[in-house]
């Protein structure tokens, strides 16, 4: 069966402009909203079933794990001019997330990279690399068999431009109730809830989402770690409250560390929230995005403490690439 969209990664390259509303809102138009969503750009290689071949005649077996149960695991990592960040970290957390259900990667690490590495020299110069590892196929039955025949999937999807006002004013996000599964620590191929989130978002005309929870406490979003600056400390929910172990977010609060920045490891309701003096998302797309906007209520947008983060990233990423991070348009 042809599927082409199995390998897709759920997270969008971004729109080429911005509308504002009236009242100043960073807002999505239609066309962007339908943009943020699809992949652009060159994909002409990837990696499926343990050969190299173009993204145009990838299939995949309709009875692969994967496809009929969302059963695998997946990562994505960044390349700036070619070159890729922090990618040992994503790859322990593939790893991990492997680990968590029971699903054994197949061959070596070093072989896993060498695929990695002959994908990164097919892909654009600003890309990221998606890879994800599924049971593959079996009979259609819940309990997965003793012996699975797993299946590796790797492509490079080019990024498109973020706009620059994302980063100097901030961008619009929404609540949304998190009724996501309770191992996020898991980086799954089931992303339903993400999706019906971040449907809501768009359809509101908003960048992302803030999942908060039935004791009304705010966990991440769809598809970043979310930070808040709250009585003067740098806070975001522990790594114990069923959230992703980010790894931008690991960077950030190493830099925040390293700074002498006040941390906080601590869950925020959203009633302190709305007090914070700063709010940004991170992930691996875009660094660390200031909010501006949380349904429908202005907040202070980036300051002091995020643009101190910023700078952290920027050096970071230069060090380890040799080119400028994405966020770094916020800082001249």
């Amino acid at each position: 069966m042809r599927q082409e969209s199995a390998v897709a990664s759920g997270w969008p390259p971004f729109p080429a402009t911005e509308a504002v509303s009236p009242v100043g809102r960073p807002k999505l138009t239609a066309g962007e909203s339908s943009s943020a969503h699809r992949e652009v750009g060159s994909m002409s290689l990837m990696f499926l079933h343990g050969r190299f071949l173009p993204v145009e005649e990838a299939t995949v077996p309709f009875l692969d794990r994967g496809y009929l149960f969302g059963d695998g695991v997946y990562e994505v990592y960044r390349l700036y001019g070619g070159r890729p960040f922090a990618r040992e970290l994503h790859v322990d957390r593939f790893y991990a997330s492997c680990s968590g259900i029971s699903l054994e990667v197949p061959g070596t690490r070093q072989e896993l990279v060498g695929i990695l590495d002959r994908i990164e020299a097919h892909a654009p110069a600003r890309s990221y690399i998606y890879f994800h590892l599924t049971r593959g196929p079996a009979p259609r039955l819940h309990a997965w068999p003793d012996a699975c025949n797993p299946a590796l999937a790797v492509m490079a999807v080019e990024l498109g431009p973020v706009p620059e006002t994302w980063y100097r004013r901030g961008v619009a996000v929404i609540t949304y109730e998190d009724i996501r599964w309770a191992r996020c620590r898991v980086k799954s191929l089931n992303l339903l809830p993400n999706c019906m989130a971040m449907s809501e978002a768009r359809a509101r005309g908003a960048a992302e989402v803030l999942f908060v929870n039935r004791e009304g406490f705010v966990t991440e979003s769809a598809t970043a770690s979310a930070f808040a600056v709250i009585g003067g400390y740098l806070r975001t929910a522990p790594l114990t409250f069923n959230i992703l172990p980010g790894v931008t977010r690991h960077l950030v609060l190493e830099s925040a560390r390293e700074s002498g920045l006040p941390v906080r490891e601590s869950a925020f309701t959203l009633e302190e929230l709305q007090e914070a003096s700063e709010v940004f998302i991170t992930n691996t797309p875009f660094e660390i995005l200031p909010v501006a906007v949380i349904d429908d209520r202005p907040v202070r947008g980036p300051g002091p403490m995020t643009r101190e983060l910023m700078r952290g990233m920027a050096r970071r990423v230069e060090e380890e690439t040799g080119h400028p991070a994405q966020c770094s348009v916020a800082l001249g």
